[in-house]
């Protein structure tokens, strides 16, 4: 037994430290490490898949990582010592792909926890449930578990997993654009050595979206890059734990640096194993940085990639990104289409996946009385039109530009393109700037007689 609580500890240790300097655990030829005996049995069997699956997130493969997980958790028990291990496999089989299993494994896991009245073993689970929720764009779900759990413990009891709930709060948060949230929660003292762990990484990614989605993109690339820089200190820059490079594109399209943005896109392709919503994410941004002819393909590619992942939100991104190149090309009725499925998507992102799988309770598809946040709003009124000075600065902001990049492009100042997207968003109906490009497509729809401004 203590061959298996070894392993336990080493895998927590690996995983949260990294591998960085950490010479005496190598696997071996034969998969076993040097420095650890095991018993022999089936607690040998199960610590030897637990040192294993340390190994793998450096060299092995989705398949042979996922057989290793769904080993590890056939056989865990509910105790201290597996703790992280449990977590590390269900996260496992999440990045291999094998989201419905993790969900199965996670579930089960939270019902023992809260019937046992576990209170770390629940708020852990808990935040492994809404990471999951989150990779599948349930914004919902996310938001409503990750607060559970991180809110099960306190502060000082997290140590330096309190990155984890904090990192998917964060990202959620963001993502609803409730940015007052985010500003709370970035109030929250974290210890420092939490920035020598994955779930420093972690949280300085989704830090990093923040600066991102509230126009500071010069910090978001510190921190983009900041992520790099520890993911490769801990040797922890595996295809799955953070996808920094398709993080740090992202911010230097925002800042116009277009050939920085494609040499990362191409080393994040390049990188083997990639998820198909890594390589998605990826594929959509390629697009946003190639030249007009190339587009289509690449959107197509992405939004392929990203139904594979079922990725409702980065689906969304890419389906609205889609419609404005079809209706650049002159095709309305597909690209309406594709707003249409984009808006829809968005829509879903804000329900609560996990309450609709307990109790579907409008099954006509009726909308209930309240709006959640984000969700795409009717036009008041279709006669009510932008002037061409506001078109200008609509288009520009649709396609992902700052205020103060609008600006620079059209020669006038940051509180003059404030006050056109304030008429705008009144008018399309808009309560978030991510919504902007479908709205504009409803807009465009409805007034099909007014030139596109390019």
């Amino acid at each position: 037994m203590e061959d298996r609580t070894t392993a336990c500890l080493r895998l927590a240790e690996r995983w949260v430290y990294g591998t960085a300097g950490n010479e005496e655990y190598r696997p071996t030829a034969s998969g076993n490490a040097r420095g650890t005996e095991a018993s022999d049995g089936a607690s040998s069997s199960w610590a030897q898949a637990v040192r294993d699956l340390s190994a793998l997130p450096a060299r092995g493969s989705a398949e042979q990582a996922n057989a290793t997980a769904r080993h590890v958790l056939e056989n865990c028990h509910l105790d201290d010592a597996s703790l992280e291990t449990v977590g590390v496999a269900i996260l496992t089989l999440l990045h291999g792909g094998e989201t419905d299993t993790a969900v199965a494994w996670c579930d089960t896991m939270r019902e023992e926890a809260a019937g046992r009245e576990a209170t770390t073993w629940l708020a852990m689970l808990e935040c492994v449930r809404a990471a999951i929720a989150l990779q599948h764009g349930d914004l919902a779900t996310a938001v409503r578990l990750a607060g559970s759990g991180y809110e099960r413990l306190p502060a000082s009891a997290w140590g330096v997993f309190i990155g984890f709930p904090l990192s998917v709060l964060l990202l959620v948060n963001t993502a609803l654009d409730s940015h007052r949230a985010v500003t709370e929660l970035l109030r929250q003292v974290v210890p420092e050595a939490m920035f020598d762990t994955v779930w420093g990484l972690h949280y300085l990614q989704a830090r990093g979206h923040h600066h991102l989605a509230t126009d500071r993109a010069l910090s978001a690339v510190s921190d983009f890059r900041a992520c790099g820089d520890l993911a490769e200190r801990l040797n922890l820059d595996h295809r799955a734990l953070c996808p920094w490079r398709n993080d740090l594109a992202l911010a230097n399209l925002r800042l116009g640096r277009t050939v920085l943005a494609l040499q990362l896109l191409t080393e994040q392709l390049e990188q083997p194993g990639l998820s198909p919503r890594d390589k998605g994410v990826a594929l959509r941004l390629l697009a946003a940085c190639s030249e007009p002819e190339r587009r289509r393909e690449l959107l197509e590619r992405a939004i392929d990639q990203l139904e594979r992942a079922e990725d409702r939100l980065e689906l969304s991104r890419a389906l609205a990104e889609m419609s404005h190149v079809l209706h650049e090309s002159g095709q309305s009725d597909r690209a309406r289409s594709m707003a249409r499925r984009a808006a829809q998507g968005t829509r879903v992102c804000q329900t609560d996946g996990e309450a609709a799988a307990a109790g579907e309770q409008d099954r006509d598809g009726a909308a209930p009385n309240r709006t959640a946040p984000g969700s795409p709003v009717v036009l008041l009124s279709a006669t009510e039109q932008l002037s061409e000075a506001e078109l200008r600065v609509a288009v520009l902001a649709a396609r992902g530009h700052t205020n103060r990049e609008i600006s620079g492009q059209l020669f006038i100042t940051v509180s003059t393109v404030e006050q056109h997207l304030t008429r705008i968003y009144r008018k399309l109906g808009v309560n978030r700037r991510s919504n902007l490009p479908t709205q504009l497509a409803h807009w465009r729809e409805s007034t099909e007689g007014r030139p596109a401004l390019d």
